[in-house]
């Protein structure tokens, strides 16, 4: 059996509140926080993005919880104007016909009809995204939601 000292015994509390406020601390040294934010986002019937404008921080992280609520498959691909383009090059061979389970591919996920998933970011630079659908016409007819990160 293990026994204490006295100066041991004193100790112990500091010990264990330092452990717990340790533990407890949601707080990086950059000044952001460990938890992600959650951030629901729709896929409609009309081909839209709900909520259609995002607002984050530099150095936030948020996770997206895709629901899909139409009958066809769409995706969700965050980044850039100029890297929405290059997707769109990317994806200019999907037939938009290949709508089986959730997939994620880098910055983006595909959604199969009424189907859900997630899909986490950290925004590291102020500035302007997008999230896109580049299922074949999807983007070019307004499936898009916009992102602007701050500073702030």
């Amino acid at each position: 059996m293990a026994s204490f000292r006295p100066s041991t015994m004193r100790a112990l509390p500091a010990l264990v509140l330092a452990a717990l406020v340790a533990g407890c601390s949601a707080g990086t040294t950059d000044g952001t926080t460990s938890e992600p934010r959650v951030v629901d986002l729709v896929m409609t019937e009309e081909g839209t993005f709900e909520p259609a404008a995002i607002a984050v921080r530099r150095g936030e992280t948020v996770v997206f919880r895709v629901r899909n609520e139409d009958r066809e498959a769409h995706e969700a691909y965050i980044g850039p104007p100029d890297a929405q383009r290059q997707h769109a090059d990317d994806m200019s061979g999907f037939s938009g016909s290949e709508e089986g389970e959730t997939t994620r591919h880098g910055y983006g996920i595909h959604i199969p009809p009424f189907g859900t998933g997630d899909l986490t970011y950290r925004f590291d630079e102020p500035g302007d995204l997008e999230i896109g659908c580049h299922y074949p016409g999807h983007y070019e007819a307004g499936q898009r939601a916009s992102i602007s990160v701050s500073d702030e």
